[in-house]
């Protein structure tokens, strides 16, 4: 997350000049074993709909309703505090301590009280020396903090990337591991979500020290960053696996937002077809599912997308496979994601992920469309097809089709399957076969 444009800017700036030239080697070492994470994270963070508003009073209300509109029982169990919970200094031991207006019992008994509901209390901080809302950062003090984090009840940590001193800019591996080390340390188990942007090749490098590392800059509830993110997602699937996923930042479903999360820039929301799209396909690329949204103002579409039990099913399957691109087709001129053509254009694609079990894949069908717009004339309702081939399916197999966002069997088929999507839409299923050999 970034709280000033300018300084985003200015800051990635300064690190990709550092960076010219440098390639990190891939380092596939198995997923973090700290007794966490096998899965991607399910949560709730403050940043996305909140920004700096933070409070403990404010983390309560959210909490509890993550209990009465029974998300929590769906998995939902992290409540995140991002950034600005800190005072302005470290106090007289070097320690991290909380702006005691908005948290005026402290952050341990905040802990205490989520526990009480069955919930986990995450925290945020940063690699470097301040965050990026310029509150103090971790830079130098990974030990204190993390023993501090564990002191409070602390469940899981987002670490960001502001800040850096030269070194961690030239190199930030070594900043992220001294956390990865303080943490496991403690002997608590707190999930650690890096957030560096998807600077530096992170998925190369960051599974062996991270549950979670985000692969792209900031997410805003529009849907050209929607596909945007999406796009720059679409090869990392063999870096995911359980205990290490790559994150594609948070989920905006029901989140009123802002372009580039900055007040002073456009409104902006996805619509509930929008909506629906993004959790999908945030869901099979096996990403944290960490909502956004205000639950006190949620409307009912908003809670019955992110609350879908066979959706959240197909994201925590327990092999750890990152969905991938195995269909697309494109027809028309696009240009900047607009159809420039005299007549319409198409763009479709076909997702697949593997679950557990060789005879079951996850698969959204998408009419991904004009990139700013679902109601363009340009792009109409498109029947997308695959061959159970393009699946791994055997050609002689007998495939049962469930659509997990109507909750209903679409029966058995044979061949391929295809159904019609509208602009922004997306079809998911469950895919299993049942009868011949599964696979070729």
């Amino acid at each position: 997350m970034s709280t000033s444009l300018s300084s985003h800017i200015l800051s990635f700036a300064v690190t990709m000049m550092l960076f010219a030239g440098v390639e990190f080697a891939p380092q596939f070492a198995q997923g973090l074993e700290n007794g966490v994470g096998r899965t991607p994270a399910l949560g709730w963070n403050t940043w996305n709909q909140f920004g700096c508003n933070v409070s403990a009073a404010l983390i309560l209300e959210q909490a509890r309703l993550l209990v009465s509109t029974g998300l929590a029982e769906k998995g939902y169990k992290y409540v995140n505090i991002d950034d600005c919970w800190q005072n302005h200094t470290r106090d007289s031991h070097g320690k991290l301590q909380a702006d005691a207006k908005r948290f005026p019992d402290g952050i341990s008994a905040l802990s205490k009280e989520l526990d009480a509901m069955g919930l986990l209390l995450g925290i945020y901080s940063d690699v470097g020396t301040k965050t990026c809302a310029g509150y103090p950062g971790s830079s130098g003090s990974y030990e204190i903090d993390a023993a501090t984090f564990a002191e409070w009840g602390i469940s899981y940590l987002k670490f960001d990337t502001c800040s850096l001193t030269a070194a961690e800019r030239k190199d930030p591996r070594p900043a992220y591991g001294e956390m990865s080390t303080a943490l496991n340390s403690t002997g608590r188990p707190i999930l650690y979500s890096m957030c560096n942007w998807g600077q530096h090749k992170s998925y190369q490098w960051a599974g062996g020290m991270a549950n979670s590392w985000r692969t792209t800059e900031d997410i805003w509830p529009q849907w050209q960053r929607v596909v945007e993110l999406l796009e720059a997602n679409k090869d990392l699937a063999q870096y995911a696996r359980p205990g290490a996923f790559n994150d594609m930042d948070m989920i905006e479903v029901g989140v009123n937002g802002h372009v580039f999360n900055q007040k002073l820039l456009p409104r902006t929301k996805l619509t509930s077809r929008e909506a629906e799209s993004h959790f999908s396909l945030w869901a099979l690329m096996s990403s944290p599912l960490i909502l956004g949204l205000d639950l006190s103002q949620a409307p009912q579409w908003a809670l019955d997308i992110v609350g879908n039990d066979e959706v959240i099913a197909m994201n925590q399957d327990a092999a750890g496979h990152q969905g991938n691109l195995v269909a697309e087709v494109k027809h028309g001129s696009i240009l900047g994601g607009k159809c420039v053509s005299l007549g319409n254009c198409t763009h479709t694609q076909v997702w697949r992920k593997q679950l557990a079990g060789v005879q079951s894949v996850g698969v959204v069908l998408f009419n991904r469309g004009d990139d700013w717009t679902e109601n363009s004339p340009k792009w109409q309702v498109e029947t997308v097809q695959i061959p159970f081939s393009k699946l791994g399916f055997a050609a002689d197999v007998s495939v049962h089709v469930r659509d997990v966002l109507e909750h209903k069997d679409l029966g058995v088929m044979t061949g391929s399957v295809a159904l019609p999507v509208p602009p922004h839409g997306v079809r998911t299923l469950v895919l299993k076969a049942v009868g011949g050999a599964a696979y070729a």
